[in-house]
């Protein structure tokens, strides 16, 4: 029910960033991050320019993981890919609520902290600004019978945990049978699903 928000809408070349860790356990061995941003354009050279960062590092082995990076500066003019100019102003691009899952499911990665973290900056002649929204949370693996197959009782529901770009579910014979975070459905049997991340990260199968 809440998200915090990171820099604000006033200039003054501030630089704001937070971390998150968490110990990866089987509870909670699927990382899932959001993220919404705001940048206004000053027209500057890049380094100059407002701009947002994201990781993931797992501290324990001392590493950034894979794919888990993301980067953005404000343009000088022009579009920025992936984002959004503002109807109201032509300097302001601005990025829509984005969901990250990090698969921490391997073997590896059991009982290590992970940290993500997040800086957002205003540029640094402290004229323009950006900020940004955070959420995060843990998850595991697992996919939810929130409802069984039961004769008369109409088709079983399945559930697979947030924050994949995108979600297949198969049955036994191989056929894909959804797309989409929820399977409903009244064929018994055994079911997979595969995901991708929104950073195109390894993502585990269930």
């Amino acid at each position: 029910t809440h998200s915090l928000l990171l820099n604000d809408a006033c200039t003054g070349g501030k630089i704001e960033k937070a971390d998150y860790s968490v110990v990866v356990g089987p509870q909670t061995n699927i990382f899932t991050f959001q993220y919404a941003v705001v940048l206004n354009s000053g027209g500057h050279s890049p380094s100059e320019q407002p701009y947002f960062h994201v990781d993931a590092t797992d501290l324990t082995a001392g590493q950034v993981i894979p794919c888990t990076e993301y980067d953005a500066t404000a343009p000088a003019s022009g579009n920025l890919n992936g984002w959004t100019i503002s109807s109201q102003d032509n300097t302001v691009y601005w990025y829509p609520w984005t969901s990250v899952a990090i698969d921490l499911s391997a073997p590896a990665y059991n009982g290590h902290t992970i940290q993500v973290q997040f800086i957002v900056s205003d540029c640094n002649q402290c004229g323009h600004f950006g900020y940004c929204y955070i959420d995060a949370s843990c998850n595991s693996n697992l996919i939810t019978l929130t409802k069984g197959i039961c004769p008369g009782g109409g088709p079983g529901i399945l559930t697979g945990p947030p924050g994949f770009a995108s979600y297949t579910w198969v049955n036994s014979s191989g056929t894909t049978v959804g797309t989409s975070q929820v399977l409903t459905t009244s064929t018994p049997g055994g079911y997979t699903l595969n995901t991708t991340s929104a950073t195109s990260c390894p993502s585990p199968s269930m």
